[in-house]
């Protein structure tokens, strides 16, 4: 791909991105984060298939919407979730440990790509792997529910007898 084309790329996505980012803020709000995390991992996944079909015409529209879905929302998924299913009394420890888990994927990631591509010549198995395992995310993501609201439900049913 030319300089000049893969520069055109960054206008339409900074443009899908900002206006995913306003609605998935706003909608995080209103929703369960669970659904903004299946939609993060189907961005994800989105990205994934692209650089495994990697067909030109497809390919690159695949890519642009995958990173920005995933982009857009990893704020909202990771900036909320914490305080949402933890609480605030030990924000500080849950954050530590989530931006450490972070920074070792961070390294892990091109470690085990790199992998991929020396015994087997491409990275095409690697982008597959990340492809199967988006969509392990995103099932799991249906039931990853909020342990507050369990509690309080239990809550509930212990007064209600």
């Amino acid at each position: 791909m030319q300089p000049k084309k893969i520069l055109s790329l960054f206008f339409p996505a900074a443009l899908f991105g900002g206006l995913i980012s306003i609605v998935v803020g706003w909608l995080s709000d209103r929703f369960r984060l669970k659904y903004f995390a299946a939609f993060l991992a189907s961005g994800t996944g989105l990205s994934s298939l692209s650089l495994v079909l990697y067909a030109d015409r497809i390919a690159v529209p695949l890519l642009i919407a995958g990173m920005a879905i995933s982009s857009v929302c990893f704020g909202p998924v990771s900036g909320a979730f914490a305080p949402r299913y933890f609480g605030i009394k030990h924000i500080g420890a849950i954050s530590g440990a989530f931006m450490s888990t972070m920074i070792i994927a961070s390294a892990t990631g091109p470690l085990l790509f790199s992998l991929v591509r020396d015994y087997s010549g491409s990275y095409r198995f690697g982008f597959l792997g990340t492809l199967v395992v988006a969509i392990a995310l995103q099932a799991g993501a249906f039931w990853a529910n909020n342990p507050q609201r369990k509690i309080k439900m239990a809550l509930v049913r212990d007064d209600g007898r």
